[in-house]
């Protein structure tokens, strides 16, 4: 099953591999569980966004008797971010037309679907959708991998920054915020060297930091100037994947949350113009961040280095 929270009737969706459909789940049908059997169920959580605090409500009949069950992360509501949807999350963007952002986890995209195909690329009765939204909606052909990239971009993107949804109470949000709104430059519009895109970066940054000059780009091994061939070609870069951890592959969940959190930030990005791509100098060193909690909650970059 999946959920999307930006919807305005999020209810349960009809699943498939790595996708959500737009076909509700439950349309004149139910699960039946039998007596002291249990049934496991898969359940994809999409949000673009925004960030959403969320309970999971789940209602049924014993012995003729209405039920209803709420389900909580222990204690408290599920979180999911429009940047970090969870531990591990991979963002992606593509330049074509504008900013179009993906999130991603693993190898497989958590995208909408219409109609679906299973792993056996045969398609999923009742997932294709007349009215599924314009523009959103992707048709996966049997023997089309869903996971393969799309071409790169060569279109220039529109704004100077993605529009991003930012969960500044989240560590690894704000650290892949930071690489993506760095990572993201125009020379046409005069964004020639790191003091371009610092305004773009400040509110990720310490005060401090900030006066320093950033210390460095997420997509320019030089962190001084852009290469010289993308200014004097008039190009733009774009990040095309990051994956931002546990800087120690310790994943406790603790670490996540302390009042100094150290993150790893692995950047692919992709240097465009007019005449043709070209990449960046693989592979770029992973970028360690610092982020320290302010008295609010929000994180704040306090170091970067490769």
């Amino acid at each position: 099953m999946g959920i999307d929270l930006d919807s305005p009737n999020p209810v349960a969706l009809i699943g498939a591999t790595e996708s959500v459909s737009f076909a509700p789940y439950f349309t004149g049908k139910y699960l039946y569980l039998e007596n002291q059997k249990p049934e496991i169920l898969n359940l994809t959580v999409l949000a673009a966004r925004h960030s959403y605090d969320y309970v999971l409500t789940v209602e049924g009949t014993i012995d003729g008797k209405r039920r209803t069950w709420t389900l909580k992360d222990g204690n408290r509501p599920f979180h999911i971010s429009g940047v970090r949807g969870q531990r591990g999350t991979e963002l992606e963007t593509r330049g074509t037309g504008g900013w179009q952002t993906i999130f991603r986890k693993g190898s497989g995209e958590r995208d909408r679907c219409n109609p679906c195909f299973d792993q056996d690329q045969k398609e999923i009765p009742g997932t294709a959708v007349s009215n599924a939204p314009a523009g959103y909606s992707r048709v996966i052909e049997p023997g089309i991998d869903p996971t393969r990239p799309l071409a790169l971009p060569e279109v220039r993107p529109s704004l100077p920054t993605p529009p991003l949804t930012v969960d500044e109470y989240d560590a690894e949000s704000v650290a892949v915020a930071w690489v993506l709104t760095s990572g993201s430059f125009d020379t046409s519009r005069g964004d020639t060297g790191r003091a371009a895109v610092l305004n773009r970066v400040r509110r990720y940054l310490t005060p401090e930091l900030g006066a320093a000059g950033g210390e460095l780009n997420a997509c320019v091994p030089d962190d001084m100037v852009w290469p010289t061939d993308l200014v004097d070609r008039q190009g733009w870069s774009v990040v095309t994947y990051t994956s931002v951890g546990i800087r120690n592959g310790n994943f406790e969940p603790n670490l996540l949350t302390g009042d100094l959190v150290e993150l790893r930030a692995i950047v692919h990005c992709t240097f465009t113009t007019e005449s043709g791509w070209f990449q960046v100098p693989e592979p770029l060193p992973p970028v360690g961040l610092s982020l320290k909690r302010q008295p609010d909650g929000r994180y704040v970059i306090t170091d970067l280095r490769r």
